[in-house]
């Protein structure tokens, strides 16, 4: 049998670090049996692998996931961003072998194409087939625009990956992931951390979650603000599937949407926390945001597991904590 070799750049960030564990776990035996390696670089080794001049024959890297990425400070760090999103990968392509690589993009890179509709109906947004949109779909970008300084870079990385190496590479573009685990980034995530802190407040005061002392939580952010968000689980589930049949889709799609069915807004996941008697106060009344709804098509027809919808978890998760 041929040794498989997997290769995790970023392995300390969100989703890398998730990802190493599920694998470790999974291929256990085998890695004892060292029919598995699992090569996870620090950032440190992963500088001086992409950056060195030494001579490595073109080691080859097995199946890479490619995790290295900017997200909330992109703006701040726009060198940087560029360094993980693009010369990193660049370095990798040409200095190293690999039998296929996943690139973790963004679902983000449909937001450029906001001049394409307007907001007059959120219903009319997330029900009309006008507004869905492909893979395939062609985005708009503009270079005085800071914003798409993130977006650009993630263009660029894919192009690199679609154009240089279309049969061996596969773009992942992300919606906005999130995780009830500690410590996990982003605006849910968060939001989860915050009620957990909330439940174990009122437990230690009466046992009650029923206690309204505790359970108003402010946010500076507008209730007709939205986003598509899948669970960390189901990235984590659908990177190593796709990794592990490679052959059955590789001909034919390059580009999967890992996200929802549908787009979450803020009012909505504030009713489904009213259930609980978790009030949301939002600091602010902006109108909605351009929220494209995207086709995950590509993902259902090769993964056998649909994305969790996004309030359906929070109901579950709600009412599990409630009943510890």
């Amino acid at each position: 049998m041929q040794k498989i070799k997997f290769t995790i750049l970023g392995a300390s960030g969100f989703i890398g670090s998730e990802l190493k564990h599920y694998l470790y776990n999974k291929y256990a035996k085998k890695i004892n049996q060292n029919l598995v390696e699992i090569y996870t670089p620090t950032r440190q080794e992963i500088q001086e692998l992409l950056f060195s001049n030494n001579d490595n024959n073109k080691q080859n890297l097995g199946i890479v996931f490619y995790c290295i990425g900017m997200t909330a400070d992109y703006i701040k760090f726009p060198f940087d961003t560029i360094n993980a999103h693009v010369v990193l990968l660049s370095n990798l392509l040409q200095k190293y072998d690999f039998q296929h690589l996943f690139y973790c993009s963004s679902m983000r890179l449909y937001d450029s194409l906001n001049s394409l509709n307007s907001l007059n109906n959120l219903n009319n947004l997330n029900n009309n087939e006008n507004t869905i949109f492909h893979e395939n779909s062609k985005f708009i970008f503009d270079t005085q625009n800071s914003r798409h300084l993130y977006d650009l870079s993630k263009a660029l990385g894919e192009n690199l990956c679609l154009t240089i190496f279309p049969q061996k590479t596969t773009i992942i573009r992300l919606a906005c992931v999130y995780s009830e685990k500690a410590n996990s980034p982003g605006f849910l995530s968060e939001l989860l951390t915050e009620i957990n802190k909330k439940n174990n407040i009122n437990n230690n005061i009466n046992n009650n979650i029923n206690n309204n002392i505790n359970n108003n939580i402010n946010l500076n952010s507008s209730p007709n603000f939205g986003r598509n968000y899948i669970h960390l689980n189901d990235v984590i589930f659908g990177l190593v599937f796709l990794a592990e049949n490679i052959q059955k889709y590789n001909q034919n799609i390059q580009i999967f949407n890992f996200a929802t069915e549908k787009n979450t807004y803020n009012f909505e996941i504030a009713n489904a926390l009213k259930e609980f008697n978790i009030n949301i106060n939002f600091a602010l009344s902006n109108p909605a945001n351009f929220l494209p709804l995207c086709s995950i098509n590509n993902y259902k027809n090769i993964i056998p597991k649909i994305p969790t919808d996004t309030i359906t978890f929070l109901k579950n998760y709600l009412t599990e904590i409630i009943k510890k």
